[in-house]
C-alpha cells in the first residue's frame, strides 16, 4: 500500500507518493494438540507429554507450557517449558497442563496465539494396608479383621500365602470369613492388598489354627468292686488331657494304664474328661 498526496496546484505530476507499506497475511495457527491424560501414584514422575507439530504463522513456532492444580488458574510450567514436548517433575497432587503456541504476528500481543487442549495428570494416594494383628483361633473357620485405608475407594483383596486352598467367603471383604481344609491346622498367612488405581499397599496377618479336640468319656458303667477300666476316646489327642470327678470318695488313676481307675469308697461317681489343644 502507498498514499498519494496533492494540494492546490500541486496535483498530478506535482503530487507526492508516500513510502510503500507491505502487509503480509499469515494463516492462523492450527493443529496445536497435546496428549494425553495420565494416572500416577504420589511422588511418581509422569510420562512425557507429547505435543503435535502446529501449522500456520510464519512457520517458526514458539512454545510455552503452562500448568494448573485446578484447571482454572494457570502459571508457567516449572520444568523446561519452551519445547514441543514437556516432561513434568514428580508430582504430589493432580495437575493439568496445556501448551500455548505463537508464531510471527500470531502472538499474545497482536492476537492469534493458540492454546492447546488441557490434559490431566491424576495423582492417586498410596493406601496404607493393615491386615490386622496376628492371633490364634480354635477350629477351621475365622473372621479376619483388615482395616481399609480411610478416605480412599481402594479395592482390597485377600490372598492365602501358605495355603492356596483356603476358602474366603468374600475375598474383597476386609472382615471376611475364611475356612481352611481340615488337614491344614497350624500357621496360615493371609495377605491383604489394597489397590487405589494402581497404587498398591500390602500387609499380612499370621493366624494359628488349632485343631479342636473331640473327646468321649465312654459309656456309663455299673461296677462290681472298686476298680474299673474307663472306655474314653480322644480324637485329635493332645498332651493336655485331664479327668475331673465328683463322688463320695477319692479316685486314683493307674500310673501306667491310665484307663484303670480305683475308688476308695463305694458310691456314685460322675467323671468328666477335658482335652486342651492350644487355644481350644
Amino acid at each position: 500500500y502507498r498514499r498519494f498526496v496533492e494540494s492546490g496546484k500541486c496535483t498530478d505530476a506535482y503530487g507526492i507518493f508516500s513510502d510503500i507499506v507491505q502487509i503480509n497475511f499469515h494463516e492462523a495457527i492450527t493443529q496445536n494438540a497435546i496428549q494425553s491424560n495420565q494416572s500416577i501414584c504420589t511422588n511418581d514422575t509422569p510420562d512425557v507429554l507429547l505435543g503435535s507439530s502446529p501449522l500456520g504463522g510464519d512457520g517458526t513456532m514458539n512454545f510455552r507450557w503452562e500448568q494448573s492444580t485446578d484447571s482454572l488458574f494457570w502459571v508457567d510450567a516449572t520444568q523446561a517449558n519452551d519445547l514441543i514436548d514437556y516432561q513434568p517433575e514428580a508430582l504430589l497432587q493432580t495437575h493439568w497442563y496445556r501448551r500455548i503456541v505463537t508464531s510471527g504476528p500470531c502472538n499474545t500481543i497482536q492476537g492469534g496465539a493458540d492454546t492447546s487442549n488441557a490434559v490431566k495428570v491424576k495423582v492417586n494416594s498410596y493406601p496404607i494396608a493393615f491386615a490386622g494383628d496376628d492371633f490364634e483361633t480354635c477350629g477351621d473357620t475365622v473372621s479376619l479383621s483388615a482395616i481399609p485405608t480411610p478416605g480412599l475407594e481402594a479395592i482390597g483383596t485377600w490372598t492365602s500365602i501358605l495355603h492356596p486352598t483356603d476358602n474366603f467367603n468374600d475375598a474383597n471383604d476386609p472382615t471376611t470369613l475364611v475356612e481352611i481344609t481340615p488337614d491344614s491346622h497350624g500357621i496360615h498367612q493371609f495377605e491383604w492388598k489394597e489397590n487405589n488405581n494402581g497404587c498398591i499397599s500390602i500387609d499380612t496377618v499370621d493366624v494359628v489354627f488349632w485343631e479342636k479336640p473331640q473327646v468321649e468319656a465312654g459309656e456309663d458303667q455299673l461296677v462290681c468292686g472298686l476298680t474299673t477300666n474307663l472306655e474314653a476316646s480322644i480324637v485329635n489327642p493332645s498332651n493336655d488331657n485331664d479327668w475331673t470327678y465328683s463322688g463320695p470318695g477319692v479316685l486314683t488313676w493307674d500310673a501306667i494304664d491310665t484307663t484303670l481307675v480305683t475308688a476308695d469308697e463305694y458310691g456314685f461317681y460322675t467323671l468328666r474328661l477335658t482335652s486342651n489343644n492350644g487355644v481350644c
